[in-house]
């Protein structure tokens, strides 16, 4: 053993036996430090040497670095085995097996055995140290007696008897062939338990996943056993793909789940801690570990669900929905995984980062998001929530005391002189609106010095509100749920409302409060996948200041930002179209919670290659009565379009309207003024054109149509029509295409490209 520095020994017996103490006393004649623990620690890699006794591998090994471990086994020969088999089976590296009988167990010599065994740099991995004294027997053997004829000859007699050679040799091949098979039966009952545990690993219950798949492992283990014995029977005849393939798939599915569940507890932990003040120093470290962790386990689970996705075939019509969640999870997890590696740089590890949110009312819905009620600040320091306050915006509008332009729409429509932080999200792109409400900030309230903003809508309040249940607030005995969070909100704000009012920024301060303290009974699964969703359907919208993980964010389209489209190909014929319609509420009411928009895109292309677009909206006011919160929507409506498209009409409810509002910039923007009266409907539609058309040879057309950030999930549909000149090859999505035409019917819940390759004649 080395000398300059004492090598670690850690030992771990649950029952505290005295083989264990006395192993430590003779391991502390070496000059080592020796530790004797009832428990497994959550790291082994600060151990030299780790002795565990009566414990099986299979129990506790993680994806883990370690130097040297060994099982000890005390008259348990079998499990010995079986350990040392698992260890086989898995290439663990640096494990050993060792199976001693008790009589043996406190000699010094056996020791001496142990510690060469596990030293030595063999590659046997088991070593059995068979008992130095057989049990004593009888003194007088007892008088031999006639051998018996074994159980199968009288079976053997039996069958000669009473069955005919026919039916014997049928018989025989019953038995051989229900051998070959016998693998099925355990694993029929283990794959049922797995089912089980997908199924809870669907409905976000990590716990109870884990629970079916530790029940279906012994039946999984035998079926495997079973199939080991036959294989060379299945290869012989190229018949052990599939077997092969369901138990590949099997143990992939196993060893997700387990994933799954560290990560669900290692997640827990790390929101645990990042929400605790004062935390020590091996708390941060701890913090910054399971970070690491994580996003280890994320990376292992997507990669196994690649895989099995691989595995499952497309063409069967029973595993369908499975292959499709497959491809759901891998999508989800794919952008996780590349966020997390960012994770340390947003929660911050030295000076402290401040966050500006911005509360928008999406039931009066505003290009960027809506009608700004409430902003608050978060603060993170030192891998640490810092807390969150949230202020009334009518507090810091209240102070401004400079003239700001508003936009002409606010200015002619709202009546409205001047502009405040409250009307400023008047901008489809959120980074235009965060800067803008900076601006507003540094003016009304002399706040600077923000690392970044989140944009969250009242329906990402609601999603978040949903993983909740019920939230209790004693200052208000009221129990809010996602139900009547916004008409409970609503009444706060808008009952006995005059300037300087505090009941609405009271009641969300409260809300806030009560959020965090429920934080450690809520399901971690179910309030990530309400945050996620509110981030794909654009309820919620981020900018940080720091440039690598904006980019991150970028990709990830969680950002709120007009996006610039492009051809996916280096090829001049290629045309991007591009739809960007959005709202801007200007009723002074939330009739937004009644609305509901159904939009149709028609895309022509004619014999000479022009591509003609046709955009309609028709939008629908189920408002009851024309009284707060309902009432006339008001809407100055805006698209965007491609910028050297040429605007051929633009009609309200079959009417030609021939005063817009047109400007061109990045993109040509289209604007004007409707009224949607109560429980009535009304139709607008855009039509333009492109300047120059395909040529022949390989072609490209693409859309890519935004969703307004706040805006409800509403039903798109899209339909193209070729001319006989010009041929579909191949798309980005599933049409129904039927003769000339491709018609494809889906919900704008986030932004979509469609990309289709031609070939004109």
């Amino acid at each position: 053993m080395n000398t300059t520095q004492k090598q670690k020994v850690l030992i771990v017996d649950q029952k505290q036996t005295r083989y264990a103490r006395v192993f430590k006393a003779y391991l502390r004649k070496f000059d080592t430090d020796v530790y004797l623990s009832p428990r497994i620690p959550g790291h082994l890699s600060r151990f030299d040497i780790c002795i565990l006794i009566n414990e099986l591998p299979s129990n506790f090994l993680k994806n883990e670095t370690w130097k040297k471990i060994i099982f000890i086994q005390i008259n348990a020969y079998k499990k010995a085995a079986y350990a040392a088999k698992y260890i086989r089976e898995h290439a663990y590296n640096q494990l050993k097996v060792v199976s001693v009988s008790e009589h043996d167990a406190l000699k010094t010599v056996i020791f001496e055995q142990i510690m060469w065994f596990c030293l030595s740099k063999s590659l046997e991995v088991f070593l059995n140290i068979p008992p130095s004294v057989m049990p004593k027997g009888p003194v007088n053997p007892p008088p031999p007696r006639l051998p018996h004829a074994p159980f199968w000859f009288h079976t053997l007699q039996f069958l000669e008897k009473n069955v005919g050679r026919k039916q014997l040799a049928l018989l025989f091949i019953l038995i051989v062939f229900l051998y070959h098979i016998a693998f099925i039966f355990p694993f029929a009952v283990g794959s049922f338990y797995t089912y089980k545990g997908i199924q809870m690993l669907r409905s976000r219950n990590v716990p109870a996943a884990d629970k079916q798949i530790n029940k279906s492992m012994p039946y999984l283990m035998t079926s495997k056993k079973l199939y080991s014995l036959v294989r060379p029977v299945f290869l012989f005849f190229s018949i052990a793909h599939t077997p092969d393939n369901l138990f590949s798939v099997s143990d992939k599915v196993s060893a997700t789940v387990k994933l799954s569940y560290t990560a669900h507890l290692e997640s827990t932990e790390l929101m645990r801690l990042f929400f605790k003040t004062d935390k020590s120093e091996k708390e941060k470290r701890d913090t910054v570990s399971l970070v690491n962790s994580v996003r280890d386990e994320v990376t292992q689970i997507a990669d196994n669900l690649t895989f099995i996705s691989q595995k499952i075939p497309s063409g069967v019509p029973a595993v369908k929905p499975y292959k499709e969640t497959l491809v759901q999870s891998i999508y989800i997890l794919t952008k996780v995984k590349r966020l997390l590696p960012h994770a340390l740089g947003i929660i911050n590890q030295k000076e402290e980062k401040k966050y500006l949110l911005i509360f928008a009312n999406n039931m009066e819905l505003r290009p960027g998001g809506g009608f700004i009620g409430s902003y608050g600040i978060l603060t993170i320091k030192d891998l640490t929530f810092g807390g969150v306050q949230i202020f009334d915006v009518y507090d810091a509008d209240g102070q401004l005391t400079a003239h700001v332009p508003p936009p002409d729409a606010i200015k002619k429509y709202l009546s409205q002189p001047h502009w405040f932080l409250r009307d400023s999200a008047f901008s489809p792109d959120f980074y235009e609106n965060y800067n803008r409400a900076l601006f507003f900030l540094e003016k009304e309230k002399n706040l600077t010095n923000f690392s970044g903003g989140i944009l969250v809508t009242t329906t990402a309040i609601k999603n978040v509100l949903q993983a909740f249940g019920d939230i209790y607030l004693p200052d208000f005995n009221e129990k809010i749920t996602k139900d009547n969070f916004y008409i409970k909100t609503q009444s706060y704000a808008e009952n006995n409302f005059f300037p300087g009012s505090t009941q609405k920024k009271s009641f969300l301060s409260a809300l806030t409060r009560q959020i965090l303290v429920q934080l450690d009974s809520v399901s971690l699964p179910d309030l990530l996948g309400d945050i996620y969703k509110s981030l794909e359907e654009k309820q919620i919208a981020f900018y940080l200041n720091d440039e690598p993980i904006q980019k991150v964010i970028d990709s990830l389209y969680w950002a709120g930002r007009i996006i610039e489209p492009q051809c996916p190909t280096a090829t001049d014929n290629c045309y991007t179209d591009y739809l960007f319609p959005f709202d801007a509420n200007l009723g002074v009411n939330k009739a937004n919670f009644f609305m509901n928009r159904i939009m149709a895109v028609k895309v022509y292309i004619d014999i000479n290659g022009i591509v003609h677009s046709y955009l309609s909206i028709k939008f629908k006011n189920d408002s009851i009565r024309d009284i707060f919160p309902g009432g006339v929507y008001r809407n100055y409506f805006q698209v965007l379009i491609p910028r050297d498209s040429v605007v051929n009409s633009i009609t309200v409810d079959n009417e030609t309207l021939h005063e817009y509002d047109q400007e061109t910039g990045q993109f040509k923007k289209i604007g004007f003024f409707i009224e949607v009266p109560i429980q009535s409907t009304k139709e607008i539609t855009v039509e333009y054109q492109s300047v120059l058309g395909y040529k022949k040879g390989a072609s490209f057309y693409q859309l890519l149509f935004q969703k307004q950030t706040g805006s409800i999930n509403n039903d798109l549909s899209l339909s193209i029509t070729l001319p006989n000149n010009l041929f579909l090859i191949n798309q980005n999505f599933s049409p129904l295409v039927k003769n000339n035409q491709i018609i494809y019917n889906t919900e704008l819940s986030a932004d979509k490209i469609f990309f289709i390759e031609l070939l004109k004649e």
